[in-house]
């Protein structure tokens, strides 16, 4: 016994020696904002699940190659960030991105501000949400875009951001940009007191208008995941329909381990549905994932477990799982100091990624290919129509749930095309750059659709749906779908 813990502490000294905490850096010398480059692009190469299969890697060297040519004497952690952006923007994966935005936040905290315009990105437009802020006098009627800044078409602003947008679709790159924007403006653009803007309705008709820059009104710090706050439900149509709003399948703590107190009261969450819609003889389960942008894709398997009647087959994951992954997991871990590193000793000897376990996988290396299982529902779950509701800020373990129910064809899904792709790189290991304190995240999985196949797209929707709509009034619209709908 106290050979096999020498062992192990061993190899914990082993792979931790050489890893410093950030710096965290506002300014960097030349050679540190290279350091952390290069110690990027060699994760990129060790973590990342085949990351050169959707750019060439002479096209990648050839950027980095450009990036640290126009390093200065000092480098702003601000450039360096917008750097990254670009560069890992380059692998077309909706996983790989730079996750922290410090500058931003330390801006926006310090009193900073930006422009005061919520946007949406809704069927190729900029559609401004708190647009009676700035419509005088009710001018224009909804939906009312957004057109020009200072007499500069949006158009330019979009065009230029998606190159530092991490997605393989200009469709995702846009929904991202719109709820980005305001920070992406204050990255890319020289600092502005007031904007001149221009919008214009669904009719045609323009308003110009001068607006003061506000402070940003934006959630700073993380909230710990919330079971209420992620799940909840209820009934329409004299009990016939059951609305269940799932916000998010994010269950994780800071550091990305599991909080089990939250999975146990959402999975209670679950029984209490379909005990509730057995008692209330509910025919219509309607599972709300407009703006869910994934987390566990455990949950979505526990849904369909208690309101399925048939069998049905999960996506296949294709997993990079490596010793340099390991190492990313374990940092960042330490770096939140939320456990010590002799509770993730087990992920270094036995090479564990999270709860994956050999016999589920078939093993060819570093690379693990699960086998395809058959999923069986409970024997006493709900038997009723099921409908899933989705947009384009649907994305990840979101998108793999509504993947199952479409291919496997558990019920139908209504809205818009989901944001993330139905067969997606995912997995996201975070990386912390040692010198500028900056967060990556970079991608060691591939998932593949339970259908077998990715023709690039999202989850389509089987029904077409103004996903903006008042709840009350999307139920009507999918009751009475349901109700003329052909039967099979």
């Amino acid at each position: 016994m106290k050979k096999s813990l020498l062992i192990t502490l061993l190899c914990a000294v082993i792979l931790l020696s050489g890893c410093s905490y950030s710096r965290n850096l506002k300014v960097l010398t030349r050679q540190q904002a290279t350091e952390d480059l290069d110690y990027l692009v060699e994760s990129v190469e060790t973590i990342s699940y085949k990351p050169f299969s959707r750019v060439t890697r002479e096209d990648f060297d050839y950027c980095v190659d450009r990036i640290k040519s126009g390093f200065s004497e000092q480098v702003s952690r601000k450039g360096l960030s917008t750097s990254i952006m670009e560069l890992l923007a380059m692998l077309r994966d909706d996983h790989t991105n730079l996750g922290s935005f410090p500058d931003f936040i330390e801006y926006v905290k310090s009193g900073g501000k930006v422009l005061p315009l919520q946007l949406m990105y809704k069927d190729g437009d900029f559609i401004i949400m708190n647009v009676e802020d700035v419509n005088e006098l009710g001018a224009l009627k909804t939906d009312v875009r957004l057109v020009e800044i200072d007499d500069k078409p949006l158009n330019s602003f979009i065009e230029h951001y998606r190159k530092y947008v991490s997605a393989k679709t200009d469709y995702f790159k846009d929904i991202i940009i719109a709820m980005r924007f305001a920070m992406y403006l204050w990255y890319f653009e020289e600092h502005r007191d007031s904007f001149k803007i221009k919008m214009e309705d669904e009719q045609g008709l323009s308003h110009t208008k001068m607006v003061e820059a506000v402070s940003a009104d934006i959630e700073i710090k993380r909230k710990k995941p919330r079971a209420k706050n992620m799940f909840a439900y209820q009934f329409y149509k004299s009990n016939s329909v059951c609305f269940f709003r799932a916000l998010s399948f994010n269950s994780l703590n800071e550091d990305l381990t599991e909080n089990i107190w939250v999975r146990k009261r959402l999975i209670k969450i679950l029984n209490n549905l379909t005990s509730d819609m057995k008692k209330r003889k509910s025919s219509i389960l309607i599972v709300d994932i407009r703006n869910n942008g994934g987390g566990d894709t455990y949950y979505g398997v526990e849904l369909l477990k208690r309101t399925s009647s048939r069998s049905f087959k999960k996506p296949r994951r294709h997993i990079r799982n490596s010793r340099a992954a390991r190492k990313a997991y374990i940092i960042n871990g330490l770096e939140k100091n939320r456990i010590p590193a002799f509770l993730h000793l087990e992920n270094i000897i036995d090479f564990n990624l999270y709860g994956l376990k050999a016999k589920d996988f078939e093993i060819e290396g570093q690379y693990w290919y699960s086998k395809q299982k058959v999923v069986e529902p409970l024997a006493d779950g709900w038997t009723g129509k099921l409908v899933v509701l989705v947009n384009g800020l649907t994305g990840s373990a979101a998108v793999e749930f509504a993947s199952i129910v479409k291919d496997n064809q558990l019920g139908i899904i209504v809205g818009k095309e989901t944001g993330g792709r139905a067969s997606f790189y995912g997995g996201s290991a975070p990386l912390i750059l040692t010198n500028s304190g900056l967060i990556c995240y970079l991608s060691t999985e591939r998932v593949t659709r339970p259908g077998g196949f990715d023709d690039g797209r999202g989850v389509l929707p089987d029904f077409e749906l103004d996903v903006t709509l008042e709840d009350d009034v999307l139920v009507e619209k999918i009751y009475n779908h349901i109700m003329i709908e052909p039967p099979n």
